[in-house]
């Protein structure tokens, strides 16, 4: 099954305000998503983030969800690992 991809406007405008070579390694693994949702190398998170993955370029991350039964990809939070995931909490 291939998926559709969202990438959520937030995401987009983190993604824009990335260093350009980590930015479009990202961007390429993020367009990959589709035809593999669950990569090698990404991690499900738990706890508050619980349905969420994480997607690891360096040190950037780029958050998302799978939603299986839909077939869609939604990419939600993009930053630097030291702030992407208390950013994703505090957003929701």
């Amino acid at each position: 099954m291939i998926y559709e991809l969202r990438v959520e406007q937030a995401a987009v405008r983190q993604l824009n305000r990335l260093p350009k070579p980590v930015r479009a390694r990202l961007w390429a693994k993020i367009r990959a998503l589709p035809d593999a949702p669950r990569p090698p190398g990404t991690k499900a998170l738990d706890g508050l983030l619980r349905g969420l993955r994480s997607l690891r370029v360096g040190d950037y991350r780029a958050l998302y969800v799978v939603d299986d039964e839909a077939g869609v990809i939604r990419v939600t939070h993009v930053g630097h690992r030291s702030h992407v995931y208390t950013d994703a909490e505090r957003r929701g």
